[in-house]
């Protein structure tokens, strides 16, 4: 409550207070005639427990000289500041602005919700309004309807820049006094926290105002000052569409994003600055406004050789690919939804051979190394070839070295023979499995397992003939 009512003088009787135009916790705004220059103003008059701190008297004064030097079609501009001594009081501070003929944006919510294009063009100049503030290494923190007023034609202007940055000086005060710091409605997540603040935390609080302008309430309607907060701090808000407003689904499907990126929990999450939430409520950039900020697709592996890059399952709704189970590329198909796309036939010159000179596996496997031969493409299934190969390499060249060698090597593999049998009795079991997997799937990867059966069971017959030989 303000030290001071109508009809008292300021500065040696140049303002005199004529009518109360609004009032809250920390100031009374009120209409005043400055009689020097013969205009009208509005005059706020700080509480007397502000005026009280000698802190926040130096700090007013700073912040009130440094928006003084804004100057911007939607930004109130600040004529003059001063305090008024009380007799047997404290001296109470007070900031002479720019009278806006009309009403704050808060009376005109109190009759109903406001168009759509109205609500956008309110916005997008609050924001150029905080855009030419931010410019300038000035945070608002108190953004809310109550201190954007609109003019004649409807034109915004946002006041009260640096209140709410002074009043922190003297918080702890405050609080002993019972004061509120800001408008819990409308506070970002980090202001409701006591974390740090920036430009980023006007734009939630522009998020919430423009939720109510489309709306007719509050994304977190509650008057329970501790659930306010913890609702800005954990829970999401509710969408537009959820909650009925009284526009059609096609436009708040278009301004839905815009909200969801304002009012996101984490500071990093919301737009850059204002200028981007600005350009994204522009008519050409509602239709392409991002939700959040999103991390790049994971990008999918490589498609093995001799199939195209389609083989792998399109990505789902939304752009980003969910975690695929550890499968074969050649099985992503199975953990995606729906039948994998047709995978086409590579291009191939007449013989057979790819157009570079060098022949290829066909998709069908009729062509190039032929339906046994062809493997399923993965480096893997190759490796595995030539990994079977070695193996009878190495015991064709035990049996003929036992056959031709020296004693001493006849020995040593006599020694040895324990353990060779082993191996190839275990050889000869996954050759079955191979067999028989092979038979049952279809396919170049079924025929492929089928040749590698039979050509690990083929091993041991081979070793056996040459040590009977």
């Amino acid at each position: 409550m303000s030290a001071l009512g109508v009809g008292a003088e300021l500065r040696n009787g140049r303002y005199v207070l004529d009518a109360v135009q609004g009032e809250g916790g920390m100031a009374t705004v009120y209409r005043a005639r400055d009689t020097a220059l013969g205009r009208t103003v509005a005059i706020k008059v700080m509480s007397g427990a502000l005026g009280g701190d000698e802190s926040f008297g130096r700090r007013f004064q700073r912040e009130a000289r440094t928006v003084a030097a804004l100057s911007h079609p939607h930004v109130v501009a600040v004529h003059d500041i001063g305090e008024h001594e009380v007799p047997g009081g404290v001296p109470v501070p007070y900031l002479v602005m720019e009278f806006v003929e009309g009403e704050s944006l808060r009376e005109r919510l109190v009759r109903g919700p406001v168009s759509y294009d109205e609500a956008l063009r309110i916005t997008r100049e609050v924001l150029a309004a905080l855009s030419a503030s931010h410019a300038k290494g000035i945070v608002h923190r108190d953004v809310k309807p109550a201190n954007v007023m609109l003019g004649e034609g409807g034109s915004c202007k946002v006041m009260d820049f640096g209140i709410a940055r002074a009043v922190e000086a003297v918080g702890t005060h405050l609080t002993r006094t019972g004061l509120v710091i800001g408008t819990v409605p409308y506070m970002a997540p980090e202001q409701a926290m006591g974390a740090a603040v920036d430009t980023r935390t006007d734009l939630y609080s522009v998020g919430v105002m423009l939720f109510e302008l489309l709306s007719g309430r509050l994304p977190f309607p509650d008057d329970s000052i501790p659930t306010l907060l913890y609702k800005h701090v954990h829970e999401p808000p509710p969408s537009l569409a959820s909650i009925g407003a009284p526009h059609s689904g096609a436009r708040l499907a278009v301004v839905q994003p815009v909200l969801d990126r304002a009012l996101a929990k984490a500071p990093d999450e919301r737009y850059a600055d204002a200028a981007a939430m600005r350009a994204a409520l522009a008519p050409g950039g509602l239709h392409a406004a991002p939700t959040r900020t999103a991390a790049a697709p994971p990008l999918r592996p490589p498609a093995p050789r001799g199939f195209p890059a389609e083989a792998g399952p399109p990505p789902p709704p939304g752009g980003v690919n969910p975690p695929r189970p550890q499968l074969p590329p050649q099985q992503w198909h199975r953990a995606a939804a729906g039948p994998p796309a047709p995978r086409a036939r590579p291009v191939r010159a007449p013989g057979g051979r790819a157009p570079g000179g060098r022949a290829r596996a066909s998709s069908a496997g009729s062509q190039g190394y032929g339906p046994l031969l062809a493997p399923p493409g993965p480096p893997y299934a190759r490796r595995s070839l030539w990994a079977a190969l070695a193996v009878v390499a190495f015991y064709v060249g035990v049996a003929l070295t036992h056959d031709n060698g020296s004693s001493s090597t006849r020995r040593a593999i006599n020694d040895a023979a324990p353990f060779l049998l082993a191996s190839l009795t275990a050889i000869a079991l996954a050759g079955v499995v191979f067999a028989v997997r092979g038979l049952i799937r279809v396919g170049p990867g079924g025929r492929f397992l089928a040749f590698l059966g039979l050509l690990l069971n083929a091993l041991l017959t081979v070793y056996l003939v040459l040590r009977q030989g």
